[in-house]
């Protein structure tokens, strides 16, 4: 038997034997991908004024404060303070129980007496009985020195000051005005071994802040200081008042700056955040939304004709939401170019892009 043969027309086998030239180019997947525009915002960029800003962080303190003890032994009979009060300077603060030495020192005053009366009795055997003891001006110096001397009145007198200075001890008062804080003494007990308490001056403050030694030249006395304690969002301005000129083990330079605290809202041992602010006047400076990253290289877009345009940047400055930039190489850049700002997260090189609201 003869094999069959099977005839295919030559048009249905040269159609299925071609396939549409560049079809790759023409898909859809493409065809929306070269049609896709970005939607950006762009800032017009000039050259200015730069807040440099050299962060720390640091503690607070009080420019001023006192300890208050006493090493007697008595009981605490009276208490006029707490915890977190403000005082005057001069303010009675606590009472302890003078009874005893009140008492020694009733005891030096009736000794006293008699000592007069001793000292009268040689004055008028020395000077005669028409002589009276009230007028001194005609009792001799070194006659009198001399009777006094005898008798024990200078020794007794002395006793007597220094009675009356030590009773001064059993009433505090307050030697400056502030705020009552660290308090250990409890009335009816006897004052502790530490501190009774302490009184802390905080309207003017001072917060120590490390910087690293590469800062060292950009810092001076009264330079501008932000302060931001970490219980709140509210700055502080002070300016610096030393600069410990050591460095540390850990390369670090110890700064202290000088603050008002009128309306109390720091207070002794706060934490916060400091920075340094210089200005440093012609530079070119964007958002730090501005920056994108690509390759590990910093980057920025510029806004031409529809199309975003990039260029490679350093930033040799930077503060809480801006960048110094120039040129990777540290030349500067032009001015007056519209930089884009926002919608540059996924942009490449010459990606079609339209300015919001346009």
């Amino acid at each position: 038997m003869r094999p069959s043969t099977i005839l295919i027309p030559l048009g249905i086998l040269a159609a299925s034997c071609t396939s549409p030239a560049n079809e790759a180019d023409t898909s859809p997947v493409m065809q929306e991908a070269e049609a896709k525009i970005t939607e950006v915002s762009t800032l017009l960029v000039e050259r200015g004024n730069f807040k440099r800003e050299i962060l720390s962080q640091g503690v607070l303190h009080a420019r001023s404060r006192v300890e208050i003890s006493s090493d007697l032994n008595e009981v605490v009979t009276e208490l006029y303070i707490r915890n977190g009060q403000r005082v005057q300077k001069g303010e009675l603060l606590a009472k302890i129980d003078d009874s005893k030495i009140h008492s020694e020192l009733e005891q030096l005053k009736l000794s006293m007496q008699k000592i007069l009366r001793e000292r009268d009795k040689l004055l008028i055997a020395k000077l005669g009985y028409g002589f009276s003891t009230g007028d001194s001006a005609r009792i001799p110096k070194e006659v009198l020195d001399m009777v006094q001397m005898d008798v024990g009145f200078q020794e007794k007198e002395l006793e007597i000051r220094v009675k009356e200075a030590e009773m001064k001890n059993y009433v505090l008062r307050a030697p400056l005005a502030g705020r009552i804080a660290d308090m250990h003494v409890e009335l009816l007990n006897p004052p502790p071994d530490n501190p009774l308490f302490i009184i802390i001056d905080d309207r003017d403050m001072l917060v120590s802040f490390p910087i690293m030694e590469s800062h060292f030249g950009e810092i001076a006395l009264g330079d501008r200081v932000r302060i931001t304690a970490l219980a709140s969002d509210e700055n502080h301005y002070g300016k610096i008042t030393a600069i410990n000129p050591k460095v540390s083990e850990g390369g670090m330079i110890e700064v202290r700056a000088s603050l008002s605290n009128p309306n109390g809202q720091l207070i002794d041992g706060m934490k916060c955040k400091v920075a340094v602010e210089k200005i440093l006047p012609g530079k070119l400076v964007i958002p730090k939304s501005a920056l994108v990253m690509r390759d590990n290289r910093k980057v920025m877009f510029y806004y031409e004709d529809g199309l975003a345009q990039w260029q490679y940047i350093a930033t040799p400055y930077e503060n809480t939401d801006s960048y110094v930039v120039t040129t990777e190489e540290g030349d500067e850049l032009p001015a007056g170019k519209e930089v884009i700002i926002s919608g540059n997260m996924n942009l490449a090189h010459e990606s079609k892009v339209v300015k919001t609201g346009e």
